[in-house]
């Protein structure tokens, strides 16, 4: 025979009956709240990264700019003539043993910039026509070679020192521009190759000097 139950016992368990309903409820409420908050934390990791994808695309915009320089190059070496047959093909320009120009190289000179081409170290000196980058830095594999005139036996192949580009031929001016003319040219006085003490090979100059540039050539510039 089962032992009776106590009133006691009674009133525990209907007690406990009641309090599941309770507890069900506080458990749907605080999953609730819990499925809110993740709710909102992906909103707001959604928002941020879509700020962060935004901020990297106009960085990677603004990286992307084409700019614009003067490269010198010696015409016996190497001239516009010469990079003129080589048609729709590159031409790697190399060469490069000054380490602020060798910076620019690494840092700056990307494809699709534009840069006026300057037969230097003859008489006169000027600029002789446009070509356009087509390939981005990479190691210059003159300095390895010892029978190249620019070779470096201080330069490794496997830890560079010095860098080179592709360039592809734009255009040959219909008339040479000589340095003494670029001197006359009052909108151009600020350029790096006319101030005193300036040596280098490669500089930067601003779209509107390269398209006057163009224009004193008698070429429109090619934007």
């Amino acid at each position: 025979m089962a032992a009776p139950v106590r009133r006691s016992e009674r009133l525990k368990k209907k007690k406990d009956k009641k309090a599941i309903p309770e507890d069900a409820a506080v458990t749907a409420a605080s999953t609730a709240r819990a499925a809110k908050a993740i709710s909102k934390n992906t909103k707001n990791i959604a928002k941020n990264t879509n700020i962060a994808k935004s901020a990297r695309n106009d960085s990677d915009e603004k990286q992307k700019t084409k700019k614009y320089w003067l490269m010198k190059s010696e015409p016996d070496a190497f001239s516009i003539d010469d990079l003129k047959a080589k048609g729709s093909n590159s031409e790697h320009w190399d060469g490069i043993r000054n380490y602020q120009v060798r910076n620019m190289i690494r840092d700056e000179i990307q494809c699709g910039d534009e840069a006026l081409f300057y037969h230097s170290n003859c008489k006169p000196p000027g600029v002789v026509g446009s070509m356009v980058v087509c390939r981005e830095c990479y190691a210059d594999h003159t300095a390895f070679d010892k029978t190249e005139k620019y070779y470096d036996p201080k330069s490794d192949p496997n830890n560079p020192r010095w860098f080179m580009f592709d360039v592809r031929f734009q255009n040959k001016f219909n008339r040479f521009i000589s340095l003494n003319e670029l001197k006359q040219a009052k909108e151009l006085q600020t350029m790096r190759i006319l101030q005193r003490g300036n040596r280098l090979s490669i500089t930067p100059i601003t779209k509107n000097e390269y398209e006057i540039i163009c224009k004193m050539g008698q070429m429109k510039a090619q934007n």
